[in-house]
């Protein structure tokens, strides 16, 4: 299998980067290369890391999650990077499927087929939605997983779980830092279908990810802001000019629900 790399980013992730670390130390099929890239953890996860022989670059502030994916990707080594939540349990065997997937000339990113820690067999998200105006959701949350699932094209790749070649992440530049949090995989995955790349989601390979589907103030608050980040840096002008009035139109309904639910 081509080397790959693996960058896992933690915040106060003492719950679940055991268990982690653990199944990807013990694949046989597993990465060549490990690093935990820590966002200012309070709680006992980079203790953890160390204890386990991880390589850890311990930050004294959280930068946030796409600084860490890209700061981890600049440290590898590896021909294809792959990035793991914390909070996920990989399927021994889940990396070659993924890696295969990426040689295609037409793939750009691939995705496992991904569960629930708490609820296996039932969908993280069958694949997500995206919309014209930057609207992106999970899809089928909840719901049982077929057993003749095929690969299917995403939208954009998990930023949970999911396999890129080095040299196509660096073309892109990696993340955009300024997302801090969420949305910073729908980018991506936007930026790859401009250049008439694919991302895939392959049966093959299965994470389990224990995702709480709550919402708060602060999440709301990123979402929306990278929502019109990603919107005015992947449009051409003229095509903003056209989509002006819907915008407008949505963010009123936005500021309004906001207003009305505090």
């Amino acid at each position: 299998m081509t080397p790959v790399s693996l960058v896992l980013v933690t915040h106060n992730s003492e719950a679940h980067i055991e268990a982690s670390l653990g199944i990807l130390l013990n694949d046989p099929e597993g990465p060549e290369e490990i690093i935990v890239v820590d966002n200012a953890s309070s709680d006992g996860t980079v203790r953890i890391v160390e204890r386990m022989g991880v390589k850890l670059v311990a930050l004294d502030e959280n930068h946030g999650f796409p600084y860490g994916c890209n700061l981890g990707a600049s440290l590898t080594r590896g021909e294809v990077i792959a990035f793991l939540n914390p909070d996920t349990e990989p399927t021994p065997g889940w990396l070659p499927p993924l890696v295969e997937a990426i040689s295609r000339p037409d793939v750009g990113a691939a995705m496992p087929v991904m569960d629930l820690t708490y609820a296996p067999d039932h969908w993280f998200t069958s694949g997500s939605a995206l919309t014209y105006l930057g609207f992106a959701w999970s899809t089928d949350s909840g719901e049982p997983i077929p057993d003749d699932i095929s690969e299917t094209e995403v939208p954009f790749p998990s930023g949970a779980a999911f396999v890129i070649d080095r040299r196509l992440f660096d073309h892109l530049g990696g993340f955009r830092d300024e997302y801090f949090l969420y949305l910073e995989d729908v980018d991506l995955g936007w930026r790859l279908r401009l250049m008439g790349l694919k991302s895939v989601q392959v049966p093959a390979s299965r994470v389990a990810h224990d995702y709480e589907f709550g919402r708060h103030a602060r999440k709301m608050y990123y979402l929306e802001r990278n929502r019109l980040r990603m919107v005015f840096a992947n449009y051409e002008p003229a095509t903003l000019v056209l989509l002006a009035p819907a915008l407008l139109v949505v963010e009123l309904a936005v500021v309004a629900a906001a207003v009305r639910h505090g």
